[in-house]
């Protein structure tokens, strides 16, 4: 009996020590197994701020480009602006040079036409004391309806102060 007693001892801490060895195979199973999943929660969880980062760096870059784009827009536009401005301030430059030319001329013209009369009082009154009127009475004009008719005629100056 003692033989039984001993053997159904030893099988009784051979079956108690299979025990404790399947819990902690069991343990052992369950942490790998967390460990595993944990490994695999980390790197999906770092795959996940990588991809938002880049998705960040993205969106930076397009603003960044937009900003770019309505910047050489702006300036795009100012410098049209700016030629405009330039070719609208040279015209009317020109216009006011051409206008100026025209009226220096008219004036010109006005002073010659004034010498001219008095050049013309001066001759005749010159004449009727010279009697140089009648020398002309035969031809049908006299010196100072030749020169009050024909002053300015053919000038081209004078032709475009008349317009």
């Amino acid at each position: 009996m003692i033989r039984v007693l001993v053997l159904f001892n030893r099988h009784r801490k051979q079956r108690a020590l299979e025990g404790v060895v399947n819990e902690v195979k069991v343990e052992v199973a369950a942490i790998k197994q967390r460990g595993e999943i944990g490994e695999q929660e980390r790197l999906t969880e770092q795959r996940q701020q990588k991809a938002k980062l880049l998705a960040d760096a993205q969106i930076a870059e397009n603003k960044q480009a937009q900003l770019t784009a309505l910047s050489d827009m702006e300036l795009k536009v100012a410098k049209a602006g700016y030629e405009q401005k330039h070719k609208i301030a040279d015209i009317e430059s020109k216009a006011a040079a051409e206008l100026r030319q025209q009226e220096l001329q008219m004036q010109v013209c006005s002073l010659e036409k004034q010498t001219a009369a008095v050049l013309l009082f001066m001759f005749c009154l010159l004449c009727q004391k010279g009697g140089e009127t009648a020398y002309f009475a035969r031809s049908g004009t006299t010196t100072c309806d030749r020169l009050v008719n024909g002053h300015c005629q053919g000038s081209k100056r004078c032709e475009t102060s008349r317009r």
